[in-house]
């Protein structure tokens, strides 16, 4: 007896798409696809206690953040205390599952308006929260987006950041290891701070993801960063140093351009419906360049996400907020305002892909970064994350772990 079974939908898989196909989940897996369009119910030894019919839309696997900092007027930088942190994640977890969200890593950065030890402190909280989330989606780790170059930072100003951002060395790091008790999972660093190279060998060596990101470094450092394990690039396109043409016609390469000759990473990316964080034609370079299988889609989302405001405070300084992406007072961008529904649809229509492909740098791809082989794909054995979107992108269902957790009217 099955616990679930979703049937009559087209079933979007790494490799094709399967029409008129249904699954069926016991104990919180996919235990039988049914591919030959049969009523699941119809034989005799699948019966399942609970049947959905998804009216021919389309099935994929939950989609899987790396890469947000909160939604739904809340940001994990703001949590301090674990109760009140629990149900600050929560919140944003069940914002989540209605933008199809399965599986993601809160993001945090250092603040302004704090020293290195209450840092410390604030990872040590929401550490200790993520094994307790029921609601929503579910976190898996924590994403650091922290040891960033003064001057190409996230934060919303720009005056006293290098005050605020830690040194990357070995011996802050274990500070912050201690703190975090194995749940950070990627750690963004411009490689070209003293001591940076030996901290990355350090957190690969330790099976943490070191991320290039917030960086002007040059072409050698980036090459030894790589060689000694960052193989993953936060928001590419965005945020990295970009020379200025000596002369007319002279294309000055920088980060981005070494980062696209590169065919040992991943690099995260940002789509916003308006080109701001990546333009339409930079989206496709970097498919060509890198392959739609080394892409990873993110939201980048700020507590604008899933929800109305046109100004907020963040770090000390109001943002405003078209309900696309957020802007600092100098108009500089901040982070986006919207989810990984959107963020996929926008991979999708700028840049000339399959579904299939579009979708899978928000499934496979993270899963596939992050060794969670449980993940990311629509097959038997692995774990029942599931959303079901239609035509144009709209979250009808989120599965999480074999349950519903989401829907609106099909």
């Amino acid at each position: 007896m099955y616990d679930l079974a979703l049937k009559n939908c087209r079933i979007i898989t790494p490799a094709l798409q399967i029409e008129n196909g249904s699954v069926s989940i016991k104990d919180g897996k996919i235990a039988f696809i049914e591919k030959s369009g049969k009523d699941p119910m119809v034989r005799k030894d699948i019966k399942s206690t609970k049947v959905l019919d998804l009216k021919n839309n389309r099935l994929l696997p939950g989609f899987f953040d790396i890469h947000t900092h909160g939604g739904a007027g809340y940001e994990y930088d703001d949590i301090k205390e674990e109760e009140k942190g629990l149900e600050v994640i929560e919140k944003i977890a069940m914002l989540s599952v209605s933008e199809g969200v399965t599986s993601f890593l809160p993001t945090m950065c250092a603040s302004m308006n704090e020293n290195f030890e209450k840092f410390i402190e604030r990872v040590r909280v929401v550490s200790k929260i993520l094994s307790r989330v029921r609601k929503g989606a579910r976190p898996v780790g924590i994403n650091l987006e922290l040891f960033m170059y003064p001057g190409l930072g996230a934060f919303a100003s720009e005056e006293g950041a290098e005050k605020a951002i830690p040194k990357p060395n070995i011996e802050n790091w274990k500070k912050i290891e201690e703190a975090a008790g194995g749940s950070v999972k990627i750690v963004t660093i411009a490689p070209e701070w003293d001591d940076a190279l030996d901290l990355i060998r350090y957190l690969r060596f330790n099976g943490i993801i070191p991320s290039i990101g917030h960086t002007q470094a040059n072409d050698t450092i980036l090459d030894e960063a790589i060689r000694r394990g960052a193989n993953l690039v936060t928001h590419i396109l965005n945020t990295t140093f970009q020379p200025e043409q000596d002369q007319i016609g002279v294309i000055v390469p920088g980060v981005n351009e070494y980062l696209l000759t590169r065919d040992d990473i991943m690099a995260e990316i940002i789509v916003d419906s308006g080109g701001y964080h990546v333009h339409p034609n930079m989206l496709k370079i970097a498919i060509k360049c890198l392959g739609v299988d080394n892409l990873i889609t993110i939201s980048d989302g700020l507590q604008s996400r899933g929800t109305d405001l046109k100004k907020f405070e963040r770090d000390g300084v109001i943002l405003s907020c078209d309900g696309e992406v957020n802007r600092k007072p100098n108009g500089h961008l901040a982070g986006s305002a919207f989810g990984m529904d959107r963020a996929v649809r926008n991979f999708f229509k700028q840049s000339g892909v399959a579904v299939k492909d579009a979708v899978k740098t928000a499934t496979v791809n993270p899963a596939r970064l992050l060794n969670h082989d449980e993940k990311g794909s629509i097959e038997i054995g692995k774990d029942a994350d599931l959303t079901l979107i239609d035509e144009n992108f709209k979250v009808l269902l989120t599965v999480v772990q074999g349950k519903v957790v989401y829907s609106s009217p099909l």
